[in-house]
Parts: C-alpha cells; sequence; structure tokens
C-alpha cells in the first residue's frame, strides 16, 4: 500500500469567526467567490456535484457553475446523462467548491430542478458554435466504441462546416438544458493551524424562513 500521510500541508490562515460573516450564506459565498476569483485560483467556479443512483450508489462529477443568485445555482449539461437520470429518481444533491490556494472549501446541501427551457436557450445561444454542436451531437455517459467514436469526429466537423456559413445557428436540442441546484445548507470551511480548522454551517429554517449559523467542530 502507497503511502501518502506525509502529504498533508499546514495551514497558517488568520482565524475565521462568526463575526466576520455575513448573515445570508449567498452574500458570504459571492465574498469568497470574487476572493478566489482576485487569488488567481484556476477555475474557481468549478465544482463536484454529487448525486445518488436508485441503488443509493453516489457518483461524483465536475462541473462548472455558470450563474447564481439568492435562489439558487445554475449549472447545464444533458439530460440524458448519468448525472440527470440520478436527478430524476432523487433530486437531492450536494456542492464542494474547494479553493486550495485559500486553504477554503464551501460545502452545499439542497435539490435539484431542471431550468425552464427560456433560460435554458439563452444560454445555448451565448455559448460557442464549437460547444452548441458537441451538446447536439454527444450521447452523453453512453458506451463509445472507437466506430462510433470516429462517426463522432466526422458529424461534428461536417455539422460545424455548415453552421460556419448558415445564417440561422442550431437551436437548443430539448435533451440538453440546466439545472438549478437550491441549498438549504452552507458550511463554509477555512483550514487553521494545528488541524483546527475553522467551519461555520448556515442552515435555513423554514418555521422562520430565516438563515441560522452555528459553529462546528473541526
Amino acid at each position: 500500500m502507497r503511502d501518502l500521510s506525509t502529504m498533508g500541508k499546514a495551514f497558517n490562515s488568520e482565524p475565521l469567526t462568526l463575526n466576520q460573516l455575513h448573515l445570508n450564506p449567498f452574500i458570504q459565498f459571492e465574498l469568497w467567490l470574487d476572493m478566489a476569483i482576485a487569488h488567481n485560483i484556476p477555475e474557481p467556479n468549478a465544482m463536484t456535484l454529487s448525486t445518488s443512483d436508485a441503488n443509493n450508489q453516489p457518483n461524483a462529477r465536475m462541473v462548472l457553475l455558470k450563474k447564481f443568485n439568492a435562489t439558487g445555482f445554475v449549472f447545464f449539461g444533458h439530460y440524458d446523462s448519468q448525472k440527470a437520470q440520478e436527478l430524476a429518481v432523487n433530486p437531492k444533491a450536494s456542492l464542494l467548491f474547494y479553493w486550495g490556494g485559500m486553504n477554503r472549501q464551501v460545502r452545499l446541501q439542497g435539490t435539484v430542478r431542471k431550468l425552464d427551457k427560456k433560460s435554458s436557450a439563452a444560454y445555448f445561444r451565448a455559448r460557442s458554435l464549437e460547444s452548441q454542436i458537441a451538446a447536439i451531437l454527444s450521447p452523453q455517459s453512453k458506451i463509445l466504441s472507437e466506430a462510433l467514436k470516429l462517426a463522432l469526429t466526422k458529424d461534428y466537423n461536417q455539422l460545424l462546416s455548415q453552421y460556419q456559413h448558415a445564417k440561422q445557428l442550431p437551436a437548443c436540442p430539448d435533451y440538453w438544458g440546466g439545472f438549478k441546484f437550491v441549498p438549504h445548507q452552507f458550511e463554509f470551511w477555512q483550514g487553521a493551524a494545528h488541524r483546527l480548522h475553522d467551519r461555520f454551517v448556515y442552515e435555513y429554517n423554514q418555521s422562520t424562513k430565516t438563515w441560522e449559523i452555528h459553529q462546528l467542530a473541526p
């Protein structure tokens, strides 16, 4: 067995305290995201999306956050993909943002639903032609033989050539679009010396319609 136990790094961040946090977790998230962007963290909008299938088997993959506001977080993908099929069975999911260069991460729990078709189409039109064609042609998550891969590449090049000289761009297919993740819990984590990490969780209280903040043990 390979031993990686000596690879952990020491943290030297300033302590994170409750009075430094905004009462609204969406605003607090935006503050940390802006800091990650300012610190040139690679792909600061990259996030791990975790879902589970009908047999309660968890699955995780990286996706990109494209939009967010006080109602939720939006990402896009294929509606026939594994993640979409799992979300159709169980809409409960989690997100994880990790900004290693800042010793920070944000975990979220919530539920996911499909974005409305108009919003999905608007984002599809804003994508590059190359990305639009890839979304149209890709049988996402399906087994792909070498012959099918060659056929996919050929179809891609033909469609790209066709639309490069067309007056009208392709329409957003019904099998592709957005997802909206609506959180009910946030956890803001910051690495600290001696592994005494700072953790604060926001939980939404349905009765009072407010966010409650608690500090967690490292």
